[in-house]
């Protein structure tokens, strides 16, 4: 298979959601209301206090890894789209709870590391910095920025770790993560260029009153599991040539 550039992957990503976009979107809104409403719990347990934050702080971090099997379920899903696999459900979400679920969650101990770096600026801001408005302002656009640097940097290493869990289950930890920078070793520009495409959306999406951000963040999901197939040299499921979908359980192993 010829590798594809980022603008046919998205471009192929696309074709593959014409008539799934609203089961597509569905996925992503559960698993973004599922994430914050176990999330609120943990501000309970803020009082204002510096001891406070930080327990909320180590509640959101142990939340976060268990939401690793939402994060399982939802990449798994976006690579059975791309594979045209039919069937397809919202409660694909969900297999990682009973498939892998261990794995899952130690692979999303590398994204939650990530996202606990991000907010290490904004936690000595907070506390021991005094600013004025102004300057609170500036100093929270460049933590924002900041934050998506750091797990930009981390997706390019290691952002092919659940894909990569869905089609080999059998890999250990360890060997997932070296799996994943073999892969993305030589695409990394590429995924940046994906990363870079989907800004401009997203930013748009942001603009139509919030909802439009779901759009971009489907397209985003599906093109990174069509990455993953060109990593892996895998042709992916393209509506537009007018290829028949795959059946499930005809295509490469999911489980």
């Amino acid at each position: 298979m010829n590798k594809k550039t980022a603008k046919e992957l998205i471009l192929n990503a696309r074709g593959q959601l014409i008539g799934r976009y609203g089961q597509a979107i569905l996925v992503i809104i559960v698993a973004l209301v599922l994430n914050w409403l176990v999330g609120s719990f943990a501000d309970l347990a803020y009082t204002g206090t510096l001891g406070s934050y930080f327990f909320r702080f180590i509640i959101l971090i142990i939340i976060d890894l268990l939401l690793g099997v939402l994060s399982f379920g939802k990449d798994r899903y976006f690579l059975s789209l791309a594979r045209g696999i039919q069937g397809l459900s919202p409660a694909d979400l969900f297999y990682g709870i009973k498939n892998s679920t261990d794995k899952a969650i130690c692979l999303q101990a590398v994204y939650t590391l990530a996202s606990v770096i991000s907010v290490i600026p904004s936690v000595y801001l907070g506390f021991f910095v005094v600013l004025t408005d102004k300057q609170a302002a500036t100093a929270g656009l460049l933590i924002k920025l900041f934050a998506l640097i750091i797990i930009i940097v981390v997706k390019m290493f290691f952002g092919l770790c659940f894909y990569i869990l869905a089609d080999r289950p059998e890999l250990s930890f360890k060997e997932i993560l070296v799996e994943s920078n073999r892969l993305m070793t030589g695409n990394r520009l590429k995924f940046l260029f994906i990363v870079l495409r989907m800004i401009p959306l997203m930013i748009l999406g942001c603009l139509a009153f919030g909802f439009g951000i779901f759009w971009p963040v489907a397209l985003y999901q599906s093109s990174l599991a069509n990455l993953y197939l060109d990593t892996i040299g895998e042709e992916p499921y393209n509506p537009l040539t007018r290829e028949e979908p795959k059946e499930t359980g005809t295509s490469q192993p999911l489980i």
